[in-house]
Formats: structure tokens, C-alpha cells, sequence
């Protein structure tokens, strides 16, 4: 039981330290908070002394200066597209140069100026002094306004900070009471609750004094930050509610001052005829709309412009993509057909070199033809050479002897290449187309035939009609 005991006061001691924590940390948000209102009530400060010179700063009659024809300086004049030096390029958007008054930014209180405008009928001494009372008056405007904007912003991120910690006070709030209900004994049963709660010692040796001193000690300050949190919380939404009331006041203030400047600006054109103001306000509206107008069909025009050369653009591109398409597909028929002139290129040289095979053939058929004849005629002209040879050999009985080798001329001879023994009427060789020596060839000044017992067998010719 005492084991026990001691867990349960170790956890109930570690909740209390890690809620003193998450409390520290919430109120140092607060404190960041409160230099936010601090902020906003010196921003509250400041608009409020801007606020007071402006009711304070009354418009001034100027003596009027001398008259010009040229002097109109009521607005600022803007030039036309035409004269401007800038040239805007193509394929750029054309910005139209905004004017410098916040008078014509605002729409609104441009209707009221000129419904002001409308039913005035008394002109100033001055015609510049109008001019000058307008830009000042609707500069002060646009200054209220801009500050009534932002501090709306400032209103609404203050309401959802105050709804904020509302909820927080509110969370903070319960748990202080549970945490009551739960830790807190009451007055008749404290003694009890102490019995269950506290034991005498702890795993660590401290006796139970040190723990109840401990734990109260660490109850008050738990106790006093929450009332002091509490108390601040409740400052914070009391402050935040008077912000608010006096942003609402600030609020009519300025939309009382509004009324009051557009009130004394009516007054003031009431009180006199304003003919010449007219036509001059007039021109300076109709030069302004005329401007408008000119740079409005200028940006048009180079908007048109941009559209035209992006699709002369877009027709050049596909132009290019289908002539590259068209230069590609005719280098690969150019290859192709390269390729294939290189085929019959060798085809051709395959063909000649055939062909002057088959002339040299036919040459050596023709002339095999050619000296073809009857067998009568060639066995008379054999017997005619022999009949030479025979007279030739009786002429000259003595000089011959065994190595003679004149009748060896007519013999078969041996081709020095392949060795293939030939007839001695081929003057080439039957394989290797070797030309027989020049040692063996018959003499020019010797007419004769050979007698031939059949034809002979012509290898080259033979294996060029087969090849036919």
C-alpha cells in the first residue's frame, strides 16, 4: 500500500509540474498579446492626433495670381499614347499610365464629387484654388480611408484573439475546477483523505512533512498563477472590449469627417457661379476620356497585332517542321538510293568484266572458227608443210642430230603457270589463260597448216556457251 501510495502522489506531482508549464507557456502568448493591443493602442493614438490636426487645418484663402490663358494646373495633365517617346514592342502588354490622384482611384467618392460637380452654379475667383482644394481634400480622404482599412484588419485580428483566449479562460477555467474537485479535500474529510492520499515514507526516504509541504507549496503557486492569469484575462477582454468600442467611435469619426469635407466642399461651390470652372473641368474630363479612349484602341491594336504575329508564327513554324520533314524523308531516299547505285555500280562492273569474258571467248571461238576448213584442203596443206619440212631437211642433211629440236616446236606445250600440257594452236592457256612463250611460237615468215584429225576440245569457249 505504501508503494502504491507513493506512485500516486509522484504522478499527481508530475501532472501539477507539467500544468504549471502549459500555463507558463499560455501566459507568455498573453504577454505577447498584450504588446499586439499595446501596439494597436499607440497606432489608436497616433491616428487619433492625425485626426485632430486635419479638424484642426482650415483651407486658407489665397490671393489669386496673376491670370494665364496657358496656366491650368487644377489636374495633372497626362500626354497622349501618340506623344509618348516610349515604343512599346510587340508581343509586351501595353499598360496605360494611371493618374496620380487618388480621386479617381476611388470610385465612390468620385460619384460624389461629381454629383457635387452637377449642381453647382457659382464660380471661384481663382480657377486654380479649386483645383488645389479638390486634390487636397481628396488626398485627406484617401489618408481616412486607407487608416479606417487597416484598422478594421486590426479589429478583426483583435476579435479573433479576444474569442481565442475567451475559450482558453474558459478551458483554463474548468480544468481549475476539476483539478479542485479532484486534489482538493474537503473541510470534514480532510483527515481521511489524508490517510489514503499521503504515507509516511517514499522509495526516495523522504518523510511524509516533505511531501505535503511540497505538494501545498506547489498547489498555492499553481493556485495564485491561475487567479493571476484569471485576472489578467479578464483585463485583457475589458481592454479589448473598450478597443472595440473606440475603434466603432473612430470609425463614425472618420465617416462624420467625410461628411463634414464633402458638406464644406458643396457649401464652398454653391457659393458661386463656376461657368469658366465648368468648361475647364469639363475639357480636363473630355481630355482624360479622350486619352482613355486613344490608349484603349492602342492597347487594343497591339493586342491584335500580338495575335497576328503569333499565328504568322505558329504558320512559319509548321512551314519549317514540314520542310525539315520533307529534307529528312529526302535524305533517306537519297540514301537509299545511293545505296542502291552502289549496287548496280557492282552489278555493272560485274556485267563488263562478264562481258569481256565473253568477247575474249568469242575472239578465241572466231578465230578457232577461223581456222577451221574442209579436211581435203587441210590435209593438202599439211602435205604441203610436210613437203616443206622434208625439203628443208634435205637441204640441210648434216646439221642436224639428236638434240635437234626443231620439230619439238610443233609439239604440245606446258603452260610455266599451271603446268597444263596445250595444243601447239593455242596461244593460250585452256585454264589459267596463260599466253604461250614466245620460244614456242610459230615463225612469221612460216605459212602452213596443221592437219587436224577432229576439232579440238576449247575449254574457254565450252564454259562460255554453257555460261550463256
Amino acid at each position: 500500500m505504501g508503494e502504491n501510495g507513493n506512485g500516486t502522489e509522484n504522478d499527481t506531482l508530475q501532472s501539477i509540474l507539467t500544468e504549471n508549464k502549459i500555463l507558463k507557456g499560455k501566459l507568455r502568448g498573453f504577454k505577447t498579446l498584450d504588446k499586439m493591443f499595446k501596439d494597436v493602442k499607440e497606432r489608436n493614438v497616433v491616428l487619433e492626433d492625425e485626426i485632430s490636426q486635419l479638424k484642426e487645418k482650415k483651407i486658407v484663402k489665397i490671393p489669386p495670381p496673376e491670370y494665364k490663358e496657358e496656366d491650368y494646373g487644377t489636374f495633372e495633365y497626362i500626354p497622349k499614347a501618340n506623344e509618348l517617346k516610349e515604343v512599346v514592342p510587340h508581343g509586351t502588354e501595353y499598360k496605360l499610365p494611371t493618374p496620380k490622384m487618388s480621386m479617381l482611384e476611388n470610385m465612390s467618392i468620385a460619384n460624389e464629387l461629381r454629383s457635387i460637380f452637377e449642381h453647382r452654379d457659382v464660380a471661384f475667383e481663382d480657377p486654380t484654388k479649386l483645383g488645389e482644394e479638390l486634390k487636397k481634400l481628396a488626398d485627406s480622404i484617401s489618408v481616412i480611408e486607407e487608416k479606417r482599412r487597416r484598422d478594421q484588419e486590426v479589429l478583426k485580428v483583435l476579435t479573433k484573439e479576444l474569442k481565442k483566449c475567451r475559450s482558453e479562460n474558459e478551458i483554463f477555467r474548468r480544468e481549475n475546477e476539476n483539478f479542485q474537485k479532484q486534489f482538493l479535500p474537503n473541510q470534514a474529510g480532510a483527515a481521511e483523505k489524508e490517510k489514503y492520499v499521503f504515507v509516511e515514507t517514499d522509495p526516495l526516504g523522504n518523510t511524509s512533512d516533505e511531501w505535503k509541504n511540497m505538494y501545498f507549496t506547489t498547489k498555492k503557486k499553481s493556485d495564485q498563477d491561475l487567479t493571476d492569469l484569471r485576472k489578467h484575462l479578464e483585463a485583457k477582454c475589458r481592454q479589448n472590449s473598450q478597443l472595440e468600442a473606440q475603434l466603432a467611435n473612430e470609425k463614425k469619426q472618420h465617416n462624420s469627417e467625410i461628411a463634414e469635407l464633402i458638406k464644406e466642399l458643396s457649401t464652398k461651390l454653391e457659393h458661386g457661379k463656376a461657368e469658366e470652372e465648368d468648361d475647364m473641368i469639363s475639357q480636363q474630363m473630355q481630355i482624360f476620356q479622350d486619352d482613355f479612349k486613344v490608349e484603349h484602341e492602342e492597347r487594343m491594336k497591339a493586342q491584335a497585332a500580338k495575335l497576328e504575329m503569333e499565328k504568322k508564327f505558329d504558320a512559319l513554324q509548321k512551314e519549317f517542321q514540314e520542310k525539315t520533314n520533307t529534307i529528312a524523308n529526302n535524305e533517306r531516299k537519297l540514301k537509299y538510293y545511293m545505296e542502291k547505285c552502289d549496287i548496280l555500280t557492282k552489278e555493272k562492273m560485274l556485267i563488263k568484266n562478264e562481258l569481256d569474258l565473253a568477247q575474249q571467248n568469242l575472239k578465241r571461238a572466231s578465230e578457232f572458227i577461223s581456222n577451221l576448213s574442209v579436211p581435203q584442203k587441210k590435209t593438202s596443206e599439211a602435205e604441203k608443210h610436210m613437203k616443206r619440212l622434208e625439203r628443208i631437211s634435205a637441204l640441210t642433211p648434216n646439221t642436224t642430230n639428236d638434240n635437234d629440236d626443231t620439230m619439238s616446236d610443233i609439239s604440245n606445250w606446258k603452260c610455266p603457270s599451271c603446268t597444263l600440257e596445250n595444243k601447239p594452236w593455242a596461244y593460250n592457256c585452256a585454264i589459267c589463260k596463260g599466253r604461250k612463250p614466245d620460244s614456242l611460237q610459230f615463225p612469221s615468215n612460216m605459212d602452213f597448216d596443221i592437219e587436224v584429225d577432229g576439232p579440238p576440245s576449247f575449254n574457254g569457249f565450252d564454259s562460255a556457251v554453257d555460261t550463256k
